[in-house]
């Protein structure tokens, strides 16, 4: 059984904007975290075709 059917590319943007925010406040600015979070926000669509494509192709 199948929990997820497709992931809204909002989801990524807000996670990544959420570690940015986080990473600022309470880990004194980790550059690597940072990083990270910066990549979700700006390839948040992307991932989510990507991760889409491979839930519509694994029935």
């Amino acid at each position: 059984m199948k929990w997820i059917h497709r992931i809204k590319p909002n989801v990524f943007f807000y996670l990544g904007i959420l570690i940015v925010i986080l990473n600022v406040v309470f880990l004194n600015y980790n550059f690597l975290i940072s990083l990270v979070g910066t990549a979700l926000v700006f390839f948040s669509d992307t991932l989510a075709k990507s991760i889409n494509n491979y839930l519509v192709g694994n029935h």
